[in-house]
């Protein structure tokens, strides 16, 4: 990205997000119903991660979407055919924004978390993250990442399967410590 699409899509962000009314909200790892997972496909080292992260994710929420982002216009070869959304180069516009036609129907959805595994600090991923409706955003520790999700993991590991690992360990705790 330029200086001027950053700035550009910067704005655009914060714009978005006082328009957003998204409180955070604590829940219970037995409450949440749908997720979004959102992953920068050059954080991971082959298509199975993906596969096993959903399968991780589906023993507690029966509802998961996963978008993942591949900055360039060829997917890998071993991502083709999945069954989740990829988002390339071709979905996104001159200032880094989503643009493609089915973002507009993850847009309409209300997930109770939304995940984002962005190592790679690709903005189409934090903008989505930014502008999702959910009651509770976790992502990794980042600076980038203070405006977009609400809850930030501090891991020296930072692997899909480790994320979504301690993702899920705070949600249970979360459960834990719940007073009903």
């Amino acid at each position: 990205m330029t200086v001027l699409q950053t700035f550009i899509g910067n704005y655009i962000l914060k714009n978005k997000r006082r328009e957003s009314d998204n409180a955070l909200r604590l829940l219970p790892i037995d409450r949440i119903k749908s997720i979004c997972l959102l992953v920068d496909l050059k954080g991971l080292k082959n298509h199975r991660e993906l596969i096993e992260a959903e399968q991780k994710l589906k023993q507690y929420i029966p509802n998961i979407d996963i978008i993942a982002y591949h900055n360039g216009k060829d997917l890998p070869q071993d991502f083709t055919g999945m069954k989740y959304f990829f988002l390339d180069n071709r979905d996104i516009s001159l200032v880094h924004i989503p643009k493609a036609k089915k973002i507009s129907e993850f847009l309409e959805k209300t997930y109770d978390v939304v995940m984002l595994f962005n190592p790679g600090q690709e903005f189409p991923l934090n903008y989505l993250s930014a502008v999702f409706n959910s009651k509770l955003k976790i992502g990794l520790n980042s600076s980038i990442n203070a405006h977009c999700i609400d809850f930030q993991l501090l891991m020296k590991n930072e692997q899909l399967s480790h994320f979504i690992d301690v993702a899920l360990n705070y949600l249970k705790q979360i459960n834990q410590n719940q007073v009903l």
